[in-house]
């Protein structure tokens, strides 16, 4: 008579552990062994509790803000609520929460304060800034020493850290509160969209909004448009003579923020 092979019936008892985990089913108490101090639930509560209470540290240290405006306690209620309906995926916590804007947006009752996803979205932006990879940017006189008669086909490459939002609430002001340990403003929504960048400097993320030329000249360039094409978008908002000395600027800005990493002609 053969002896039965443990670990055939190992894929099984992982099954019912992560069950147990994620959905509270509660088939493995069967596999476990109590005493007198501890019963089965209790010993596996230990892993049901330490398994959300990492997930929820997790997104503690990717939104910091959102714990100061929504309240500590709504916010533990809404990233468990967010734990409940999405079980982890990932081998690296670092991205389990990149769902939260998504579920902050359509889940009630946070998709009835709009500011709450596009805070969430606003953190998350900023955590992929930082975390982007490193690429060496070109200076002005790299820029000012391409031969004048490749401008007009000229495109451009950006770093990757570089990241754009449309935003109807004040999620920057709150972030930008937050971080500076000062007075929150009231959380808003605005008339209209406001458009937004956020980049990586040095070692700190930057951000700020643009004008609605040069975010329409900044997503442009980032879809490969060349010099020519974007001079001529550009004369939705100038005069036909105006728009290269108006790109020419958005690109001495963008190159002094260390935005732009190549050229090609």
């Amino acid at each position: 008579m053969s002896t039965p092979d443990p670990l055939a019936a190992l894929p099984a008892l992982q099954g019912r552990f992560q069950r147990f985990l994620l959905q509270d089913e509660t088939a493995i108490f069967a596999d476990i062994t109590g005493d007198a101090h501890i019963d089965p639930r209790r010993r596996l509560g230990i892993y049901y509790d330490a398994y959300r209470s990492r997930l929820l540290e997790a997104l503690r240290t990717d939104y910091t803000a959102l714990p100061l405006h929504m309240g500590e306690a709504a916010f533990d209620d809404a990233a468990l609520a967010f734990i409940a309906a999405t079980p982890s995926v990932h081998r690296n916590l670092r991205w389990y929460g990149q769902g939260l804007p998504a579920f902050l947006r359509a889940t009630p009752p946070y998709a009835e304060q709009r500011w709450l996803a596009e805070l969430a979205e606003f953190e998350w932006s900023i955590t992929l800034a930082f975390d982007a990879a490193d690429h060496d940017s070109l200076c002005f006189e790299q820029v000012a020493a391409l031969d004048a008669t490749a401008w007009p086909t000229v495109r451009f490459g950006f770093h990757p850290s570089l990241q754009r939002l449309d935003l109807c609430s004040n999620a920057p002001a709150l972030r930008k509160a937050a971080d500076e340990g000062i007075d929150a403003p009231a959380q808003e929504i605005l008339d209209a969209p406001v458009a937004w960048m956020l980049w990586r400097k040095d070692l700190g993320v930057l951000y700020r909004s643009l004008s609605p030329d040069e975010a329409w000249a900044l997503d442009a360039a980032r879809a490969g448009r060349d010099f020519t094409q974007l001079c001529e978008g550009l004369c939705d908002w100038v005069e036909p003579e105006s728009a290269a000395p108006r790109l020419a600027g958005m690109l001495r800005t963008w190159v002094d923020d260390q935005l732009v990493i190549a050229l090609e002609a």
